[in-house]
């Protein structure tokens, strides 16, 4: 079986980086057993003051 969404996720993780933008796989969320396939966060820019 192929596991397309971690394919996809990969694919973003790499197409993203040097992005404000960073991508993570089986993202849990819950107290129970629940998962995202592809969470997409942006990042938040330091303040270089």
């Amino acid at each position: 079986m192929t596991h397309w969404h971690r394919i996809l996720g990969l694919l973003l993780k790499d197409l993203l980086l040097n992005t404000p933008f960073e991508v993570e796989l089986e993202k849990e969320l819950s107290n129970h057993k629940q998962f995202l396939d592809i969470v997409i966060i942006r990042k938040k820019t330091r303040n270089p003051n």
